[in-house]
């Protein structure tokens, strides 16, 4: 008895458990922090908590901690189970009508090493049969976590902690541009056309050339 596709859908079945209940645990502790620290909110900065409400407050907090990630990753991970079945189905009638050639019922069994492997590599062979399905479901899982991703990203929010912060009634930490300077020991130096040697580089360079000849 082949136990491989058993023992996977047992171990599937559990990812599945366990992040369900992760990410439910997760948004529940959020939900209850949220509460937790908008009371600590009142109680240290009295005047910032009379400039936001307490609905306010929880949602902001909740959206910038929730366990997005982990939802997003449980769910892809179930869509794909589910995508699964219909997949292999899809994949084989196609393989059957487009790809598959039709076999002579006349035609004599394999008798020798070299023949089954010919018929292996035949497009109506169970070797094709495999590699298509196989690459087909990798595919398939593929299109999922690309879908999620974009789902994922599309609703997230840079802006989040930032929020967070205006709700707290701190100052907003603004976009910063650092501009790198090079440092003083080093003789290159930024032109239109690039790093180059600076004016006392290129005269030291120059005499050293003189003195060699």
């Amino acid at each position: 008895m082949n136990t491989g596709p058993i023992i996977a859908m047992i171990l599937v079945a559990l990812a599945l458990l366990a992040g369900t209940v992760r990410t439910v645990y997760g948004y529940w502790s959020v939900r209850r922090d949220a509460d937790d620290e908008w009371q600590d909110f009142k109680r240290l900065s009295p005047k910032q908590a009379k400039k936001t409400t307490q609905q306010k407050f929880v949602t902001t907090y909740r959206l910038a901690h929730n366990p997005r990630g982990l939802a997003y990753s449980t769910g892809a991970l179930a869509l794909a189970v589910l995508v699964t079945p219909l997949a292999v189905m899809i994949l084989t009638y196609f393989y059957s009508v487009v790809i598959v050639q039709e076999i002579d019922p006349n035609r004599l069994p394999s008798e020798t090493l070299a023949e089954e492997i010919r018929r292996q590599f035949r497009r109506d062979g169970p070797l094709v049969y495999s590699f298509f399905i196989f690459f087909g479901l990798i595919s398939s899982w593929g299109a999922v976590a690309w879908v999620m991703a974009w789902f994922y990203h599309k609703t997230d929010d840079d802006e989040f902690d930032e929020s967070l912060r205006i709700t707290r009634g701190e100052k907003p930490l603004g976009k910063i541009k650092l501009k790198r300077k090079r440092p003083s020991w080093s003789p290159l130096v930024q032109t239109g056309e690039g790093l180059s040697l600076n004016e006392a580089a290129k005269k030291s360079e120059q005499t050293t050339k003189e003195e060699k000849s």
